[in-house]
């Protein structure tokens, strides 16, 4: 932003950060660098003069995520919470749907597998809501390796949420892996950068069991089609 010929970088939480650039620029040019934190603010007609450099952190979980007895519930919200939960799409969730679970997301830990449903309703995922749903994420019960590669679902581009997903698949053995290896590749796709936690996992698999690395290049080279990762949310 400028003013009175005073330069401002704004924050989403309106935070106002004076740029201070040696001459005035025309045009500025914003280098981001989510995985190390970093945002660049530089003069574009005189690169690489830099006017700004702001870093930045993930917030942190919240302290505590209740866990409450799902069998504290009446019986008619164990009923509809429990027919909720079982749907195998996330794109069967109805509003209703989404609500309940969000409302009720402290009495689903008996249920690890509906972690993929449950975060999809959560009614945002602004800074501000973060703490909460990492708080969440970081107390839920240790899911299985089917489950667990439903959050690595395109609906899913929070690295935080994609890093818990490869620590609990991270045990699959593989002969395990070599089965999911194709769906995997695909997850591929929906990955913000080149350095995340899915490519360093199956990078480091390939150079373990030699097994693995053609078959990794290979749906990288010919691009299949194959099946969508939406049967990932339940294990089938």
């Amino acid at each position: 932003m400028c003013w009175e010929d005073q330069y401002w970088a704004l924050t989403s939480s309106g935070q106002s950060i004076p740029l201070s650039p040696t001459q005035a620029p025309c045009r500025i040019r914003v280098y981001l660098d989510y995985e190390r934190g970093r945002v660049e603010f530089f003069d574009a007609d005189r690169f690489p003069s830099l006017c700004l450099q702001l870093t930045f952190t993930s917030p942190p979980a919240a302290e505590c995520s209740p866990k409450y007895e799902f069998h504290s519930l009446g019986k008619e919200d164990q009923c509809k919470l429990k027919e909720v939960m079982q749907k195998e799409s996330l794109y069967w969730l109805t509003d209703t749907d989404r609500k309940r679970l969000w409302e009720k997301r402290y009495y689903c830990h008996e249920q690890p597998g509906s972690l993929p449903l449950l975060l999809t309703s959560a009614p945002s995922w602004e800074w501000a809501c973060l703490p909460d749903i990492y708080a969440l994420l970081k107390q839920w019960t240790y899911m299985n390796h089917q489950d667990a590669l439903g959050l690595l679902h395109a609906t899913f581009p929070d690295q935080e949420v994609r890093r818990t997903a490869i620590h609990w698949i991270d045990s699959m053995s593989d002969a395990e892996l070599l089965d999911y290896l194709p769906q995997l590749v695909q997850a591929l796709k929906y990955e913000c950068y080149l350095d995340s936690p899915l490519v360093r996992f199956l990078m480091k698999r390939a150079i373990c069991d030699l097994r693995i690395t053609p078959l990794l290049l290979l749906p990288v080279r010919y691009k299949p089609q194959l099946p969508a990762l939406e049967f990932l949310n339940r294990g089938q």
